[in-house]
């Protein structure tokens, strides 16, 4: 192994410590509490090497949201856009979704807890708002994809639409937390089912329209 490699190597090991470190005492301490100095004596590496990985600490915050929750929510979406038009659509985005938020329990507490600092903070606030943004292009296009494989015509903005699901997401899984029996593994994929039926019954009437008009003419 040549210096470089071995170097980087050492360096992908150091950032994964400093991963593992800042979800330990994020969970302990929450996002005020928890210090630089906390985060890289947790992970046994000195303070440059944690500037060195991560600029700050909210990048240490947005590399656990992105590598550990938002990654497998675009795997997720991905693989519900290739299996599109299918029955085993929603049952297998639901078990995901309450799967997710069962294993990363703690950085959905601090999601929150980021979100109503961002809420008060203009600075904080521009990359949480271009992290949910990214969110929702990625679960848009899957809608799309499954309009398109079930030939339904799609007459709500997608861009909404994948808003308001992960809204939705985002709340039920927060109330899973509290009251993990309020909120069982098919919930979520039977709210989804209920909000297609209903653009399905829309569809279906835009599509009579016309016909209608055309005999009141």
């Amino acid at each position: 192994m040549s210096i470089d490699e071995r170097n980087a190597e050492l360096g992908e090991t150091a950032r994964e410590r400093l991963l593992d470190a800042a979800a330990k005492v994020f969970a302990e301490r929450g996002y005020q509490g928890a210090s630089v100095e906390a985060i890289a004596a947790a992970a046994g590496v000195t303070e440059d090497a944690l500037h060195w990985n991560f600029e700050s600490k909210a990048e240490l915050l947005f590399s656990l949201l992105e590598e550990r929750v938002d990654r497998r929510l675009h795997l997720l979406v991905g693989a519900a856009g290739l299996i599109a038009g299918e029955e085993t659509v929603t049952p297998l985005v639901s078990r995901e979704i309450s799967s997710l938020a069962d294993e990363e329990l703690q950085l959905h507490l601090l999601t929150q807890e980021y979100w109503a600092l961002a809420a008060r903070d203009p600075a904080l606030r521009a990359r949480f708002a271009q992290r949910q943004r990214s969110l929702r292009e990625v679960v848009a296009q899957a809608i799309v994809a499954h309009h398109e494989a079930t030939s339904v015509a799609l007459t709500y903005d997608p861009v909404q639409l994948a808003t308001a699901l992960l809204a939705l997401g985002h709340g039920l899984g927060m109330e899973r937390i509290i009251d993990p029996d309020a909120v069982p593994d098919a919930l979520f994929g039977e709210m989804i089912q209920l909000v297609y039926d209903g653009l399905i019954l829309r569809s279906a009437s835009a599509a009579l329209r016309p016909e209608a008009d055309e005999v009141a003419e």
